[in-house]
């Protein structure tokens, strides 16, 4: 038997590593409606306004995700992790809030 076939992982952390493997495609998207959502709710906020709704902040947040990582990419800015997510999610909800209420006028 070589080396690199003997694991010495614990019962606890297969366990942990099985309930990811099984859960995790069903977290990432609670994760990305949280951050968009919180995305959506601070440029509302930000940009002096009352917001779109719990809905709608959520809906601008995660465009905004989008389109803040396309401008982003664009300009080769990578920031990672979630907090990075939140704020190119928030860069880009800013900019989509931005528009709406040039639009709204």
């Amino acid at each position: 038997m070589l080396l690199d076939e003997i694991t010495f992982t614990s019962e606890n952390e297969r366990f942990w590593d099985r309930l990811f493997h099984q859960f995790g495609h069903i977290s990432a998207p609670l994760i990305y409606l949280a951050i968009g959502g919180l995305a959506g709710f601070l440029a509302g906020k930000a940009l002096k306004g009352e917001g779109f709704g719990f809905i709608a902040d959520i809906v601008i947040g995660i465009v905004g995700g989008w389109l803040g990582s396309f401008l982003f990419g664009m300009f080769g800015i990578n920031i990672p992790g979630h907090m990075g997510e939140l704020v190119t999610a928030f860069v880009g909800a800013c900019i989509l809030v931005y528009i709406s209420r040039l639009m709204k006028r």
